[in-house]
Order: C-alpha cells, then sequence, then structure tokens
C-alpha cells in the first residue's frame, strides 16, 4: 500500500479510528451481500472461459489497492458471478443456504482470529466445542453405545 493511512486501514486494530474503518468495510461488505442476494437471477457468471478471463486480471500487487478498492474488486469477480445455493432453482446442489446465526459467528470467529490449536488462542471457543461435543454425544446417545470416547488430542470424553 502506497500510505500508512491506507496501510492501517487494512489492519485490524482496537484504536477509534481502525474501529471505523472496521465499521465502514463491513457496512460496505453487508451492502455488497445485500445486492447481490437482490438480483434475482442464480447464476450471472458465464461461461468457464468467461470466469477465467474475468479472474485472470486479478494480478495482487506489493502496493495493493485498500480496502474499499479491493471490495470493489472481489465483488465484481467473486460475488457477483457466485452462484446462489439458495434460489429455488439451485436447491438440489448440494450445498445448502446459510444460517444468518453461522454467517455471524464466521464474523466474530474471524474478528477474535480463533485457533483451535490450544487454549491460550481460544479459551471460550475451546469450551464451546467441549460443550458442544457432550451436546451431541447426549442428543445422539453415543454414550450408551460401544464409541465410549471421542479423542482429541487435548481432551478426552
Amino acid at each position: 500500500m502506497s500510505n500508512l493511512k491506507q496501510h492501517k486501514q487494512a489492519l485490524f486494530c482496537n484504536d477509534n479510528e481502525a474501529i471505523n474503518d472496521y465499521e465502514t468495510a463491513m457496512h460496505n461488505a453487508v451492502q455488497a451481500v445485500s445486492a447481490w442476494l437482490k438480483n434475482e437471477k442464480m447464476y450471472t457468471g458465464g461461461s468457464i472461459k468467461q470466469m477465467r478471463a474475468l479472474i485472470s486480471g486479478f494480478n495482487p500487487t506489493k502496493e495493493g489497492m485498500g480496502v474499499q478498492k479491493s471490495l470493489d474488486h472481489l465483488v465484481e469477480i467473486f460475488l457477483n458471478p457466485s452462484l446462489k445455493v439458495h434460489h429455488p432453482h439451485s436447491l438440489a446442489h448440494l450445498h445448502c443456504p446459510t444460517m444468518v446465526t453461522s454467517q455471524i459467528a464466521e464474523v466474530l470467529i474471524n474478528a477474535t482470529n480463533q485457533s483451535m490449536d490450544s487454549w491460550d488462542q481460544s479459551p471460550a471457543g475451546s469450551i464451546m466445542e467441549e460443550h458442544l461435543i457432550n451436546w451431541l454425544r447426549q442428543k445422539s446417545r453415543l454414550w450408551r453405545r460401544h464409541i465410549r470416547r471421542v479423542h482429541f488430542w487435548w481432551y478426552s470424553i
């Protein structure tokens, strides 16, 4: 990136200016997704050849292009030509529509940069994972069957 201000806008920091930049960028991303959802066509991407030509124009540079230009470019080459798996004509597809709660969770996971490798990298996430595994075991009655233990390198139930 060509200047410090532009570089700082790309970082997720906890000062007021960075928080405002984050809120603006996320708002713009949500607006882009909303506009994409409002287009009633299931697919607008074109043929494989057309998609390759569109994406081949993506050439990252050392200087970068800034957050807003990056978003605009990704909307053009990724979001707009993507298949809408929630579309009625796409319902037989292997992917199903996502839940809004899962999209919210992805934002939270990304913001906290969780890693399930160790406790220090995901204290809340590790406990939530244990809780979810126990809940799933109870729902599926695994504790009453031959499968008695689920092993993770840090945790055994």
